[in-house]
């Protein structure tokens, strides 16, 4: 018998009405009282701070963060495609049939979705695996390879993909756990998690085999600790881990594609489709680059300096008449000083033109408009005492008219 054998999966079978209705209930609550990003903690060595004001905009195919999936009845036709596109990598992987059962015998189990990042859970011949798509890469687990389990308990990962997903199974006597991912640069993060049928999938936000992982198992009525934190070993090789829908190839020659790449590949956070980001905007503050990057319909500031090396990585969310600007980076530099040198960057929708930041005292930023972007910088914050400052923003189209005009806290 293997290891795989006393993975002790429950049987497939429906759930009475009055039970899947008081499910429904109790998951259409958690949204409200456990926002799926109220887990994320990033802590860095001290250094250049990144601050960002847009929130993350996330599409989830299981509902609630850290407690049972849901999904609907039979196979809804995305984790179909999703299934389709793994089972063709595979096929053109040399021998990857043979460590997989046929495709028809593929039985998903719940879907988790990130942006473009999404992970099927897959049950075939009573064994668990996975199946992980981004825009531009595909990765599958390797079903026939005995899973290295945490000490002490049956949790294990399976899949870890470097666009920040670790995925495994839950010893059958954890309800819940804590995921925590420590990079090459100490920064830190608890990802967000999704449960089903002994089955996890942690959305890490940090980036993939370089880091080290330990996990918690948390008490089910008051989520807190139940036993110490152990150490998480690393995921077996992934059966396929491929680019299978590559982009144009993305600037990496110019100082701003430089810095770009540099970034990218010093991180300790995750970075989905990493060859597929350009840069837009440049602006170097002292040691520090900064660089905003752009890739599909997402959106990115690097920054890199003397400190660790920061990535954030923002979703778009849709522009309106309303709102033509979506989001808005900050970060200052403070040299050992209470004060320090801001850069602005973001997007915009394409009829703004121009544009200008009014800091509290009045001064007017200019804001100059190129490929639908922004670099705007200013010096020293108004306030020394505070930490944080809100700015006025003002947009504008080709013929002047004012488009936006909102203030904006930022450095909070």
């Amino acid at each position: 018998m293997s290891d795989f054998d006393d993975l002790s999966l429950p049987p497939r079978r429906p759930l009475p009405r009055d039970v899947r209705d008081r499910l429904r209930a109790t998951v259409l609550r958690q949204p409200q009282a456990r926002p799926v990003s109220n887990r994320m903690a990033l802590v860095v060595a001290a250094g250049v701070a990144v601050l960002a004001l847009a929130a993350t905009v996330l599409t989830q195919a299981v509902t609630g963060s850290h407690g049972t999936a849901r999904t609907a009845s039979g196979t809804p036709q995305a984790a179909r495609s999703e299934l389709d596109r793994c089972w063709s990598a595979i096929t053109k992987t040399p021998g990857g049939t043979a460590d997989v059962p046929a495709r028809p015998d593929w039985q998903p189990m719940f879907t988790a979705t990130r942006g473009d990042l999404t992970v099927v859970a897959v049950r075939a011949s009573e064994r668990p695996f996975f199946c992980a798509t981004t825009r531009t890469t595909v990765a599958v687990s390797n079903p026939k390879v005995a899973p290295f389990y945490a000490a002490g308990s049956r949790t294990a990962a399976l899949l870890t993909i470097t666009a920040g997903v670790v995925a495994g199974v839950l010893d059958p006597g954890w309800t819940d756990m804590t995921l925590r991912g420590t990079g090459k640069s100490g920064a830190t993060t608890e990802g967000d998690g999704y449960f089903q049928n002994g089955i996890f999938i942690e959305f890490t936000g940090v980036a993939g085999p370089t880091t080290q992982y330990t996990v918690t198992p948390l008490d089910a009525g008051s989520l807190q600790p139940s036993h110490s934190a152990i150490a998480l070993p690393a995921a077996p090789t992934a059966l396929v881990t491929e680019v299978d829908r590559p982009d144009p190839p993305a600037d990496r020659t110019s100082p701003a594609g430089k810095a770009l790449g540099r970034c990218i590949a010093q991180t300790d956070f995750a970075v989905p489709d990493p060859d597929s980001w350009r840069p837009l905007e440049m602006i170097a503050i002292g040691n520090t680059s900064l660089v905003l990057a752009r890739s599909a319909s997402s959106t990115a500031v690097c920054s890199t300096g003397d400190g660790p090396i920061h990535y954030l990585f923002r979703r778009t969310g849709e522009l309106t008449p309303a709102k033509p600007l979506w989001t808005m980076y900050d970060e200052v530099v403070t040299s050992g000083s209470p004060t320090g040198d801001w850069a602005a960057l973001g997007v915009v929708r394409p009829d703004v033109a121009s544009g200008e930041i009014v800091l509290p005292t009045g001064k007017s930023i200019p804001v100059a408009i190129e490929n639908n972007s922004f670099a705007a910088q200013y010096a020293t914050s108004p306030d020394a005492t505070q930490p944080w400052h809100q700015v006025t923003v003002i947009l504008r189209d080709k013929d002047g008219r004012e488009l936006y005009h909102a203030p904006v806290q930022v450095g909070a």
